[in-house]
């Protein structure tokens, strides 16, 4: 049994699914395991002071089963991304991570961890700094997004995730487009995929009675609905030039979907965010459940999940086609236009049948978290 410590952007506390919280959890069936909560910066202390937010309490830790705990740091980030010089920015930056590091190094050795593996998802801002006055065994960044295409992570984040790719041992990334990306940086780049919660998939009932106040046929998307990600306009024109067909959108929207025309129609319902284990039921309440991605650099390389979801319950899927879509060709219909996306939806909803749906189902269930972390023990001396 080897000792991981895993930290991230993400803390154990988020409320939507966590890449980085799945594989923490599934190397703690074979090893001991820290997951390290994001350290709070100013900001964040402020809201939690005001009770705008609650989260965990700094320096503490929770023992979560003999093999697995969280910590919340008790030090505090200064907000430094405003700052235009890269060497200002690195000074005060280091001196954070040489912080984070003599901290996290009592807690290890208080469980009295040995030569633990550091394992750091996509926080290439702080992530170095951390390594640089770690004594870790390993060095493993984990990149599941292009975090580079939006604004906040530009004006520091192009040096410093070459840095900590270079600096890594090995770099494993849950898309193949990612890991082609990152072999610029290393050779020891890879693409491990990625699972999904499929337990609460199995077993559901035969009917959902969640949408039986709507007609079908019901095309469906569930997911966060961010203008980011999902094409408004597509969707706009999609929906208003089938008036027999009822769009049903899951998840919590963001303020341009909540001004978009789409709120006009009388074919589209918005059912807001549900508790997760409600999803399963969504899905199945679908005839055709759809993944309309705006195309930019971020959604190229975006590992769906959503789509494993989708397939695990046997649904016909109809998402634009991406360079991260090329594992499910054969299993998703993958439209290039607006006027493509809506031929592939009349397409799905004439051919779909029990043998395509179970034939979909066997491939969602191949991607597991233990497939994916599987293909780390492969490369790393750990398993």
């Amino acid at each position: 049994m080897k000792d991981i410590i895993i930290t991230g952007l993400q803390s154990w506390d988020i409320d939507i699914g966590s890449n980085c919280k799945d594989i923490a959890q599934e190397f703690s069936k074979k090893h001991r395991v820290l997951f390290v909560n994001r350290a709070y910066d100013r900001k964040t202390v402020l809201k939690e002071k005001l009770g705008q937010i609650k989260k965990s309490k700094r320096g503490q830790l929770i023992k979560l089963s003999s093999s697995f705990w969280v910590y919340t740091p008790k030090m505090v980030f200064g907000s430094i991304n405003w700052l235009k010089s890269d060497s200002a920015y690195d000074f005060i930056a280091d001196k954070n991570g040489k912080a984070w590091a003599k901290e996290i190094a009592g807690v290890v050795d208080h469980l009295e961890m040995k030569e633990p593996m550091l394992f750091i998802d996509n926080d290439f801002l702080r992530g170095g700094f951390y390594a640089k006055h770690y004594p870790y065994k390993n060095l493993i960044y984990y990149i599941r997004d292009n975090l580079l295409t939006q604004s906040y992570f530009q004006r520091h984040g192009k040096r410093l995730e070459k840095r900590i790719m270079e600096m890594a041992d090995f770099v494993f990334a849950n898309s193949a487009y990612l890991a082609d990306y990152a072999k610029k940086y290393t050779q020891k780049s890879y693409y491990i995929g990625q699972g999904f919660d499929k337990d609460i998939f199995l077993d559901l009932p035969e009917k959902s009675d969640l949408l039986e106040h709507i007609q079908s046929p019901i095309i469906g998307y569930i997911g966060n609905i961010t203008a980011e990600r999902v094409d408004i306009a597509l969707l706009e024109k999609v929906a208003s030039e089938n008036p027999k067909w009822n769009f049903v959108f899951v998840g919590p929207e963001d303020d341009r979907f909540k001004e978009s025309s789409l709120h006009q129609l009388n074919n589209v319902f918005f059912k807001g965010k549900v508790p997760p284990e409600e999803v399963p039921m969504y899905i199945k309440a679908c005839d055709v459940c759809i993944n309309p991605q705006v195309i930019n650099e971020m959604t190229q390389g975006n590992y769906p999940r959503k789509i494993d979801e989708y397939l695990a319950v046997g649904k016909p899927v109809v998402a634009i086609k991406t360079l991260a879509m090329a594992p499910f060709e054969e299993y998703v219909y993958l439209a290039d236009s607006y006027q493509d996306f809506s031929k592939k939806i009349a397409q799905a909803l004439i051919e779909n049948n029990e043998i395509l749906e179970n034939n979909r189902k066997l491939f969602a269930n191949a991607h597991t978290w233990e497939n994916s972390v599987s293909k780390i023990y492969e490369q790393v001396e750990i398993d």
